[in-house]
C-alpha cells in the first residue's frame, strides 16, 4: 500500500513564551490513499534545543468537523482579542471591528492561496 501524498499548506513557528522549546505547526492536506479518504492534518511539533522532538496531529476527514474547529479557533481568537482590549475602551462596535478585520484577513489570505491552487 502507497503512502498518502502530503501537500503542504502552510508551517509556522508560534511563540509561546518558552524557553527550552520552539513550538511549530504544519497543516498538510492528505490526497486519498488506498482503504481511506482525503483528510487535512494539523501537526503540532515541539522541537528542543538538541532537536529532539514531539510530533502529534489531528487529522480530519470530515467538512463539518474541520469547519467546527475552524469557529472554535475563531472564537478564541476573538476572546483573545477581547480579554487583551482594556475594558474601559471594549464596546460592541470594537468587537464588531475584531471581527470584521479577522475576516477581511482570512478572505484576503484565501483568494491567495487560490491563485497558487488554480495554477
Amino acid at each position: 500500500m502507497t503512502k498518502a501524498s502530503k501537500i503542504l499548506i502552510a508551517e509556522k513557528p508560534v511563540l509561546g513564551g518558552l524557553n527550552d522549546l520552539e513550538q511549530r505547526y504544519r497543516i498538510n492536506y492528505l490526497e486519498r490513499e488506498e482503504k481511506y479518504v482525503d483528510k487535512l492534518e494539523l501537526a503540532i511539533f515541539l522541537i528542543g534545543k538538541e532537536k529532539e522532538y514531539c510530533y502529534r496531529s489531528l487529522r480530519f476527514s470530515s467538512e463539518n468537523q474541520l469547519r467546527e474547529f475552524i469557529k472554535d479557533l475563531s472564537s478564541a481568537y476573538l476572546m483573545f482579542q477581547i480579554k487583551r482590549t482594556p475594558k474601559d475602551i471594549l464596546s460592541e462596535q470594537l468587537i464588531k471591528d475584531y471581527i470584521s478585520q479577522l475576516l477581511n484577513e482570512i478572505n484576503n489570505k484565501i483568494m491567495e492561496d487560490l491563485k497558487k491552487w488554480m495554477k
